[in-house]
């Protein structure tokens, strides 16, 4: 096999073969010395041009496959910043409204940056808050739609946590 090889990177071989007939009779003159050299050469340059295009598919593959830093980065502030929606701090119902348009905000701003950044089916995870949920009712609550939203939250935050624990959410659907 290492004949076979060899034979074919045999450049001064294929140079008086196939390429000296088709030079003017100076050219091949002026150019037969240096044949020599390019059997020495030969195997080095192409082991060269394999190990380039190694290095630039694995570079081409990884970058494909590597999760972006910046994902799981955003996820995890996110995840921080649900903390104040995910208990049951509020002292009177007077406090709800405003605490119910930070919430809003905050889960908008969320489904935003992940609609943006990730997949079509990590927007519908993140929402998802009816899979394997156990609504229970919670006496901190100041009133029902209090409960509900935090216990929502509490669902959501574990989806987000999903995200930011696997990567497979993270690839962009290619819309054409």
């Amino acid at each position: 096999m290492a004949g076979i090889v060899w034979w074919l990177l045999d450049v001064s071989d294929l140079y008086s073969k196939f390429v000296a007939p088709q030079l003017p009779e100076d050219w091949v003159m002026w150019l037969q010395p240096y044949a020599v050299y390019l059997n020495v050469a030969t195997p080095w340059v192409v082991a060269a041009i394999v190990i380039w295009a190694v290095l630039y598919t694995y570079y081409e593959v990884e970058k494909q496959v590597t999760r972006d830093p910046g994902i799981p980065r955003n996820l995890r502030e996110f995840y921080v910043q649900s903390v104040p929606y995910s208990r049951f701090d509020l002292q009177s119902e007077d406090e709800f409204p405003e605490w119910k348009n930070k919430t809003n905000a905050w889960y908008k701003e969320t489904v935003d940056w992940i609609t943006e950044n990730m997949s079509e089916a990590a927007v519908s995870r993140f929402t998802d808050t009816y899979t394997n949920t156990i609504r229970v009712k919670n006496s901190a609550a100041v009133n029902d739609e209090h409960d509900n939203l935090v216990n929502s939250v509490n669902k959501i935050r574990s989806n987000l946590k999903d995200l930011i624990e696997n990567e497979a959410w993270d690839v962009k659907d290619k819309k054409e």
